[in-house]
């Protein structure tokens, strides 16, 4: 339809240019109409008035003669001028019938270009009508899309927040599951720590009963060998302070290790109990705590462990660093006190630290070494350590590693 109305239109510019050019034709016509009317009328003027100068020069015979020839040129000329008139006004006459023609032509191509913009108005309120619909049709299909999927989504969701409630069911029991063998793991370090220090207790008890039976010095040797007898002072002093706090250790790892068993029957009975949604994780952060104070060593110890086991990888990485910086330094409590810590790290790091304290000058260092190694896993790095404070100038420490090796 479009193609149709541009052709017409490019039909009636096309007539348009054609009836100008005929337009200008007829003017220009006309206008050679007129020339010519007023060259006949002049040349009859002319002749007219040779012929009344013919009559009064009759007496110039020769003059008449030319001026016939001149009159029948001029007649000759009218003819021929009144022909082309004629000729002319023909041609005017059909380039009019032409344009009326044309006139009416564009007329009628007018008509029909007003009726194809109607019939295209039509077609375009029709088309309109037409998306509309389609579009109400289509929005309505989408609701009913979006309605349908609406109610396939909230059953989705129902039978989602079931499996979630079954799945943090499932989470809690694990949680507490998880928590009752923590429980039961601690019991066992606790058990194991239990043992070591039992037997430690033994070891300096014996230790403390071979020195004071040892027959004492004479009375002139103190004066002989003061920093013999000084050194063995401060190893007895030393020796007892171990030992009792190795007894107090002790107390308190019955004492925590009565209250870990405890919560752990306090957890399994949970376990069984029937809960739902979160109540249980409030009970759960109610856990009544563990009865020791953290002014002592050990309990602080633990919660070192605790802190320990909580930190990120590069975290962990920083802290034994640090630690490990500390068994350099001056201060030879701190360095014990760095090699209590370090003992229940297991790492290959601390591991070369503590090697490198095998020459420290401070023996109950030593000493301390020998035992932190004890709490390590068993290897042959282990060992070999051991074999080299075998050849330890301070007999306790000799003795701490050879018990260790018999062990082996």
């Amino acid at each position: 339809m479009n193609d149709n109305i541009k052709d017409l239109i490019d039909e009636v510019e096309k007539e348009n240019s054609t009836q100008a050019q005929l337009e200008q034709t007829i003017q220009f016509l006309k206008e050679e109409i007129k020339r010519l009317k007023f060259t006949i009328r002049e040349q009859k003027a002319i002749i007219e008035d040779q012929a009344k100068n013919k009559l009064k020069e009759e007496s110039i015979p020769e003059d008449v003669k030319v001026l016939k020839e001149l009159i029948q040129k001029q007649r000759e000329q009218i003819e021929s001028k009144e022909l082309q008139l004629e000729k002319v006004e023909d041609e005017l006459f059909e380039y009019q019938e032409k344009f009326i023609y044309k006139n009416e032509e564009i007329d009628d191509l007018n008509e029909r270009i007003s009726n194809l913009n109607s019939e295209l108005e039509d077609l375009s309120i029709e088309l309109s009508n037409k998306v509309q619909k389609e579009k109400y049709q289509n929005a309505q299909k989408i609701i009913e899309e979006l309605t349908e999927a609406n109610s396939k989504y909230s059953t989705e969701i129902d039978a989602l927040n079931s499996k979630i409630l079954k799945l943090e069911e499932n989470d809690l029991n694990r949680d507490i599951s998880n928590q009752l063998n923590e429980a039961n793991s601690r019991i066992k370090q606790l058990e194991n720590r239990n043992d070591n220090l039992n037997a430690q207790i033994d070891y300096l008890q014996n230790e403390l009963d071979r020195i004071t039976s040892e027959p004492k010095p004479q009375f002139h040797t103190e004066t002989l060998f003061p920093d013999k007898i000084q050194s063995y002072k401060e190893k007895l002093e030393y020796l007892e302070e171990e030992l009792e706090s190795s007894r107090t250790n002790l107390k308190k790892m019955e004492q925590i290790n009565k209250s870990l068993k405890q919560e752990n029957n306090s957890l399994s009975k949970k376990l069984t109990e029937e809960a739902k949604g979160k109540s249980h994780m409030t009970n759960m952060n109610h856990r009544e705590s563990l009865s020791y104070t953290s002014s002592d060593f050990y309990s602080q110890m633990h919660l070192i462990e605790r802190m320990f086991n909580l930190m990120e990888e590069e975290k962990k990485e920083y802290f034994v660093s640090t630690l490990i910086e500390d068994l350099t330094h001056s201060d030879p409590e701190i360095r014990i006190i760095t090699i209590k810590i370090l003992a229940n790290i297991y790492a290959e790091p601390v591991l070369e630290a503590l090697k490198a304290l095998v020459d420290d000058p401070n023996w109950i260092v030593r000493y301390q070494v020998v035992n932190a190694l004890t709490q390590f896993e068993k290897s042959e790095t282990v060992k070999e350590v051991m074999l080299k404070f075998l050849e330890d100038k301070d007999v306790d420490v000799r003795e701490l590693a050879f018990s260790y090796l018999k062990n082996c």
